[in-house]
């Protein structure tokens, strides 16, 4: 929770009893669909979500069911760049990545 809030993030669901009924709850009230979304998982716990994710993936350490079942393996283990690696991924097929990295070379020193 710690670092979601660093982040920004505040739409979080910590030890939910179902992680497709969170999923549900929160579709629902950012009102976007099934397809909309990308879902980062490694466990068979993720497997319900990741099936229904538009954009379904998983850390390089994730058990060898949701590695079989995801569109997207990453490199790296979880929490060691996974996620950073499929953001970039999605940046960069948005057509954002070069505008995000060029706005890091011109930052001005303070």
């Amino acid at each position: 929770m710690q670092r979601a809030a660093q982040l920004g993030i505040t739409l979080v669901h910590q030890g939910v009893s179902s992680k497709a009924a969170a999923f549900d709850e929160i579709l629902k009230n950012i009102a976007v669909s099934d397809a909309d979304v990308a879902y980062m998982g490694d466990d068979i716990v993720d497997l319900a979500v990741l099936r229904r994710a538009g954009l379904s993936a998983a850390p390089s350490d994730a058990v060898a069911e949701v590695r079989s079942t995801v569109d997207f393996v990453s490199s790296s283990r979880g929490g060691e760049g996974a996620v950073r690696e499929l953001v970039e991924i999605i940046l960069r097929a948005q057509g954002h990545w070069s505008a995000i990295v060029s706005g890091y070379q011109h930052e001005e020193r303070t």
